[in-house]
């Protein structure tokens, strides 16, 4: 019969904290690793039989999943609020959150969160970065056109938006205007290119 492991891990930016239990519920292995996907697949690949491989739902959950993934192990992202409600320890460290998690396949009790496929988290990263660049892109155009106001400068609307007029405002020699310039064009370089995609 193929042995059976479950792994939790505590996933943080620096380092990973990972508890093996096994079918009863006895500690086999508890280790803290480094941030680096190479040392996870390498920790999972030294383990013998199936692996359950449990990991909260946190800010770096995505590589440490796929790294997982990677192995043949079986992997399942835990709601981190509900994992909360589950397991609440008195002691509280890293090495205890891992145990803790470790135990949820085992005692099938994982409160699964949604892991989108790569392709959908690409989706998802690219509406990020087109909302932060355009949140940039407005804040960016808000200064200059409060600079023009307070220096008593006439402007058309959008004018920011039409490369020659915009241009047009340095010949006012305004060092702030100049700056939100060099500033903004970087940022709708980057606004265009993503529409291009």
């Amino acid at each position: 019969m193929e042995s059976e492991l479950f792994v939790g891990l505590d996933a943080h930016k620096k380092t990973v904290v990972a508890t093996v239990l096994d079918r009863e519920g006895n500690r086999v292995d508890q280790s803290t690793l480094g941030p680096l996907d190479s040392q996870l697949i390498s920790y999972l690949d030294r383990l013998p039989g199936r692996k359950h491989v449990v990991l909260e739902a946190c800010s770096v959950w995505e590589h440490y999943f796929d790294a997982v993934a990677s192995t043949g192990a079986e992997v399942t992202l835990a709601h981190p609020y509900r994992v909360r409600l589950i397991s609440e320890a008195s002691l509280k460290s890293d090495k205890a959150d891992s145990e803790s998690l470790a135990e949820l396949p085992r005692l099938r009790g994982i409160p699964v969160a949604y892991a989108p496929d790569p392709e959908i988290r690409a989706l998802r990263q690219l509406v990020r970065d087109r909302w932060f660049s355009k949140r940039e892109e407005s804040g960016i155009k808000s200064h200059i056109y409060s600079i023009l106001l307070r220096k008593g400068i006439p402007y058309d609307d959008g004018l920011l938006g039409q490369r020659r007029k915009r241009e047009e405002l340095r010949s006012h020699q305004l060092p702030q205007v100049d700056r939100g310039l060099d500033a903004l064009t970087p940022v709708l370089r980057h606004s265009l290119t993503e529409n291009l995609r």
